[in-house]
């Protein structure tokens, strides 16, 4: 697509609409504009840490596009989302509904948090399936996949760390353990053994909450006192529950209740 046609597409598009019935936050434009969108795309469904993650959270990726934790396949689906108009509004629709879903389970079960006042506020909410959403007035500002971009829990899934590095180790980085090569073979055949619903449980929306719940307001500055984060994650801390204390069968229980259904092959 030449420039002058990409920038023609991006002035004719318009943000689609997040609209929910009984949930304060709604309506929300899905991102700001064409290339906030396709930032977005770029950044979380075809980045690297995310991208296998957001298959599980998306089934209907992996059918539309192969296997995007695959470099190549990756490459080749930005590619073609950057060309073909067709393929950039099936990635934005299928990340949409996800979205919308996550915050119909954030509206119903109370896991947001609102600051400000009409006409000039910002909220975050936490999903059933993972997702985490920054919203300000009227528009999604982000949503992604949190704790998935740590390195080391990139290098394990692929079983590229250094076996001297891991032996006789044991200890916890970004809510992961890191354990031996022996155990990690172990963790492997576990989860080859895994249901769609418990790689969901176990791989995204864990470490998601994991995330939530080392968020803290303040922050140490070498230069002074303690000072606000730039971000309100943290304000979910009370309103979520604790990691250790909501298990898969409990989660699968919230499921049924929120959605009908455990699972859903399309997008969850």
């Amino acid at each position: 697509m030449s420039a002058e046609k990409q920038s023609g597409v991006q002035q004719a598009w318009q943000p689609a609409l997040i609209n929910l019935q009984r949930c304060r936050l709604s309506p929300l434009r899905f991102f700001r504009d064409f290339p906030a969108a396709f930032e977005h795309i770029r950044d979380h469904l075809l980045e690297e840490s995310e991208a296998e993650a957001w298959c599980l959270v998306i089934p209907q990726l992996s059918v539309e596009f192969g296997e995007l934790g695959q470099k190549s396949q990756r490459h080749r689906t930005y590619q073609k989302a950057k060309q073909d108009r067709e393929v950039f509004e099936k990635l934005y629709d299928l990340y949409r509904e996800s979205v919308s879903r996550n915050l119909a389970d954030a509206c119903r079960q109370g896991w947001k948090q609102v600051r400000g006042e009409q006409g000039h506020w910002q909220a975050v909410a936490f999903g059933s399936s993972g997702v985490l959403i920054l919203a300000a007035n009227g528009l999604v500002l982000t949503a992604f996949l949190p704790n998935q971009s740590s390195a080391e829990r990139t290098l394990l899934r692929r079983g590229s760390l250094a076996p001297a590095r891991l032996a006789g180790k044991r200890r916890m980085r970004g809510g992961l353990e890191v354990a031996s090569e022996r155990e990690l073979r172990k963790r492997r055949q576990i989860e080859a053994r895994w249901s769609p619903e418990e790689r969901l449980f176990y791989r995204v929306f864990r470490p998601a909450l994991s995330f939530i719940r080392r968020q803290q307001y303040e922050t140490f500055s070498p230069t002074g006192p303690y000072q606000p984060r730039d971000n309100d994650y943290w304000l979910l801390k009370a309103k979520v529950p604790t990691a250790s204390r909501f298990d898969y069968q409990q989660w699968r229980r919230l499921r049924q209740q929120l959605r009908g259904r455990v699972y859903d092959a399309a997008v969850n």
